[in-house]
C-alpha cells in the first residue's frame, strides 16, 4: 500500500490457491520443486473497456516472479492477455461478472514468495499480490 498508495489491489483481483503438486527434480538429490495452480478473478466491472464493434476489450499484463527467503529472485514472467466480452453480455459482466486466468507457478525449497502483478493497459492501474509459501 505504501508504494501502490492506499489501495494496493485497484483491479479488485482475487487469487485463488490450488492444491500442490509435489515431485522431485531429477540429479538433485533432496530438492523438491512444487507446482502450485492459481485462479486467478478480475471482476470485469473493475477494467477500462473499449466498444470494437460487437465486442467490449481490454488488455492485461500479467506478471509473475518468485523470491526466496535469502532474497534470490526468479525471472519474470510476463503474459500479454486479451479480454473482452460481447457487447450484449456486456451489461451483465460488469455488475457480476469475472474475467479468470488459470496458470501454475513452479517453487522450489523452503520459504518462497510469489509476487503477481496486473497490469490493465487501458487505464494503467496495477495490482501487485503477493502470496507466501512454505514447504
Amino acid at each position: 500500500a505504501m508504494l501502490f498508495g492506499e489501495d494496493a489491489n485497484p483491479l479488485g483481483v482475487k487469487v485463488e490457491v490450488g492444491d500442490a503438486d509435489s515431485r522431485f527434480r531429477l540429479g538433485a538429490a533432496g530438492s523438491k520443486r512444487i507446482q502450485i495452480p492459481l485462479h486467478i478473478k478480475i471482476p470485469y466491472g473493475r477494467l477500462e473497456m473499449i466498444q470494437r464493434g460487437d465486442l467490449y476489450w481490454s488488455t492485461l499484463w500479467i506478471t509473475l516472479f518468485a523470491e526466496d527467503s535469502a532474497g534470490n529472485q526468479s525471472s519474470l514472467a510476463s503474459h500479454e492477455q486479451p479480454v473482452s466480452v460481447a457487447a450484449d453480455d456486456y451489461q451483465e459482466a460488469m455488475n457480476k461478472g469475472y474475467f479468470s486466468y488459470h496458470t501454475a507457478v513452479e517453487i522450489e525449497g523452503a520459504e518462497q514468495s510469489v509476487f503477481i502483478g496486473i497490469q490493465e493497459e487501458i487505464s494503467g492501474r496495477t495490482t501487485i499480490m503477493p502470496l507466501e509459501f512454505d514447504n
